[in-house]
């Protein structure tokens, strides 16, 4: 059946309000436990009726004010029953994630991997959902041995183990970059501002990153979305990992992303690249990706627009 367009003015103290009874808590989770996603997304759902509902709820006191409290935000009323709205079914989804979740950690973990940058030893941990990983021996990609740091869900690792673990956090950083550098928001896709930033003077020091920006690489691109407040500043050589021509060289020679997988892309792109001609006006840099032989070099630069510029050799 079709759905109307529906929109919610709510203030997050009712929304609370609104969760914290517990009939109503039961109605919602009486909808959710017929929802179906794929008639959600070809807008063919079949309501719940009235008196079905009330079924399901059971004995509760003042049913129907309580679900008339829910409709118009969290349920649709329509004339054959109720349903789940799209902010009802969002917050459903998320409780039903979470409800059973028990948060596991990991300490640290030293790792067969070398560190790309000096051969010394990378280590990794996950603590309340966050992986990171850290060469023990220099400054990795900046900020004191930081190489990888990112939130990972529980629910989307399935087996935890550290190879898993290491994988599914690669994919997501590639995965968000990639999204911004097409100029969309990782986590509502609306378009974002994208500004480079570069050290003007970059210095490494002994453990390969600039005291000035905490950076090893000189340039970082600032990402940041108008409409949700999603963003933040990331080291450019992440977009020249993702670009499609440089994935096609690693391909090429073997050590491609579906071949060897996201960390260990991950590690050998990281392994080949050389950040060359960081320039102010405009602010740009290029990196430059070689294996076995052939190279493949990505301009990036800060004009009306982020200007992408490939060349081969």
């Amino acid at each position: 059946m079709p759905t109307p367009t529906f929109t919610v003015d709510i203030t997050e103290d009712r929304l609370f309000k609104l969760l914290a009874n517990p009939t109503r808590m039961t109605t919602l989770r009486a909808l959710w436990a017929e929802f179906d996603f794929e008639a959600y997304v070809t807008r063919e759902r079949t309501p719940t009726s009235f008196s079905e509902l009330r079924d399901r709820v059971g004995e509760a006191s003042n049913f129907n004010y309580h679900l008339d409290q829910l409709v118009g935000v969290l349920v649709e009323d329509h004339d054959e029953g109720y349903l789940l709205s799209p902010l009802g079914y969002n917050l459903m989804r998320a409780i039903d994630a979470h409800a059973a979740l028990e948060y596991e950690t990991i300490e640290r973990t030293d790792l067969a991997d070398p560190c790309p940058f000096c051969g010394g030893t990378l280590a990794a941990s996950y603590r309340r959902e966050v992986l990171s990983v850290e060469c023990l021996d220099c400054g990795g990609l900046g900020d004191g041995g930081n190489f990888l740091h990112t939130q990972v869900p529980m629910t989307t690792t399935g087996t935890l183990d550290v190879p898993r673990l290491l994988d599914v956090a690669s994919h997501n950083v590639a995965q968000r970059v990639g999204t911004s550098f097409q100029g969309f928001c990782w986590e509502c896709h609306a378009p974002v501002d994208r500004t480079l930033i570069a050290c003007r003077d970059h210095q490494r020091n002994e453990e390969g990153y600039c005291p000035e920006c905490g950076g090893r690489f000189a340039v970082k691109l600032d990402v940041d979305c108008p409409n949700c407040g999603t963003g933040g500043a990331g080291s450019l050589v992440e977009y020249a990992m993702v670009t499609p021509a440089v994935q096609a060289l690693f391909a090429d020679h073997g050590r491609g992303l579906r071949q060897i997988g996201p960390w260990a892309y991950r590690l050998a792109a990281l392994e080949a690249v050389e950040q060359h001609d960081v320039t102010g006006d405009p602010t740009g840099a290029t990196y430059r990706f070689e294996i076995g032989g052939a190279w493949i070099a990505v301009r990036f630069e800060d004009r009306e627009q982020l200007d992408v510029t490939i060349s081969r050799g």
